[in-house]
């Protein structure tokens, strides 16, 4: 009897922490390498990002003025995610810039969020990210990111053929007309 009770109390454990939101906060590139904190709802319910405290204060002094404001606005929000879904926030650097030029490379984040339900429990976390991490990391780009780049390195080539095929046709035009 004893075991019965410890299995379901056990499964209502589980069951209420599956009903709970996850916010998972990670750095990410975006287009190879602008860096960006990405705030992910990893989660089965929607979830209410209320707070975003960049703690590290002279990591955020390192970044442009703009941003700087930017990441002030954060500390009262009211940013909604649902499931499976994510919001990105670009530093407005890339990261070898981080890496190559800033002095202090760690930064720390304070966030809350909640259930959007009124009158839930707020969680209350923090993540730190160490670019210098990172910076050992190949960056993996995909074989379309790289057919694209592909393509723009060939674009000026074309337009060069074009332009001589142009010119040659004129020139030809022009021969004939005097020949004849």
């Amino acid at each position: 009897m004893l075991a019965a009770w410890v299995t379901i109390i056990y499964l209502l454990a589980e069951r209420n922490n599956r009903r709970r939101p996850y916010l998972q906060i990670s750095f990410e590139l975006v287009r190879s390498s602008l860096a960006c904190i990405t705030f992910r709802n990893v989660g089965e319910c929607a979830l209410e990002l209320s707070s975003i405290r960049f703690i590290s204060e002279n990591f955020v002094k390192q970044l442009p003025a703009n941003t700087q404001e930017r990441i002030k606005k954060l500390e009262e929000t009211k940013i909604r995610i649902f499931p499976n879904s994510l919001h990105v926030f670009s530093l407005d650097v890339i990261t070898s810039t981080i890496l190559n030029e800033y002095e202090i490379k760690e930064v720390a984040i304070d966030y809350e969020y909640r259930k959007i339900v009124k009158y839930q429990k707020i969680y209350k976390e923090q993540s730190i990210i160490d670019f210098s991490q990172y910076g050992t990391m190949l960056v993996y780009i995909s074989e379309t990111n790289e057919l694209q780049s592909s393509v723009d390195h060939l674009l000026p080539e074309i337009k060069e053929i074009k332009r001589l095929i142009a010119t040659t046709k004129v020139c030809d035009t022009t021969e004939s007309s005097i020949s004849e």
